[in-house]
């Protein structure tokens, strides 16, 4: 596929990086940044996200139920869940960023580190069911904050998942907010060589579903939240 920078060029149309296309439902079907990077969308008549790919040869697609839940994924790993037959249902993971080639990098970084974990990307801000275990979430779409929504509604779908807010420009009062909305974690885009912290949680919460789906109880993700919580608010109020 050819960058549409290129085809504006050839035909004489002025343009500016990024370069986003939207469908008629205001839906982004196609996202170019200033390297070169693209990514394409398609989405089905109730605006569900079925298809995506990107200039890196990474692509994914999806089908929905009549309810517009995910029932099946596959992308071009060799990654393939039939979700709604599974009798064990694989962990899952979603990184949603409104900038495809930045979800795209975090995807890659998750799943070289988590090898059985299924990690899938969206750049819409919308909580799909059946809901993930994982999600890592940007905090900012087109400029306007959407976290802390993002993290009360994901715990609307899963209050056992684990989330982590990825930024380069958390105020230290939007990361209480996000902190006591239920945020697990923090991903700091300026400096991505050093989160390994954030990493470490992640492989805490993958090992403790495991062992939880292993006993077949109800994990409860609320004492790791809860501590964060406190920890973070008394260190504010020494300040």
């Amino acid at each position: 596929m050819d960058r549409l920078s290129e085809k504006y060029e050839k035909e004489g149309i002025p343009y500016t990086f990024p370069i986003i296309i939207r469908n008629e439902n205001n839906k982004r079907v196609y996202y170019e940044n200033a390297l070169g990077d693209w990514s394409r969308s398609e989405f089905d008549e109730n605006g569900n996200h079925i298809f995506n790919q990107t200039s890196s040869g990474f692509w994914w697609k999806r089908i929905y139920d009549s309810n517009s839940n995910v029932k099946f994924y596959k992308d071009s790993t060799g990654v393939e869940s039939n979700i709604a037959f599974e009798t064990e249902r694989p962990i899952r993971a979603v990184v949603i960023d409104d900038d495809p080639i930045v979800a795209l990098c975090m995807r890659e970084r998750v799943a070289s580190k988590f090898k059985d974990v299924i990690v899938e990307t969206q750049c819409e801000p919308t909580i799909q069911e059946p809901a993930y275990d994982i999600y890592i979430i940007d905090n900012e779409f087109d400029g306007v904050v959407k976290g802390p929504e993002l993290v009360k509604r994901i715990n609307v779908v899963n209050e056992n998942a684990l989330i982590v807010a990825m930024s380069g420009t958390l105020t230290p009062d939007m990361l209480t907010i996000l902190v006591n909305r239920g945020c697990n974690g923090i991903y700091d885009k300026r400096n991505p060589g050093d989160n390994d912290t954030v990493f470490d949680v992640i492989l805490g919460y993958i090992n403790r579903l495991k062992h939880t789906r292993e006993r077949d109880n109800a994990i409860d993700s609320m004492s790791f939240r809860t501590l964060l919580k406190y920890k973070w608010n008394k260190f504010r109020h020494k300040r």
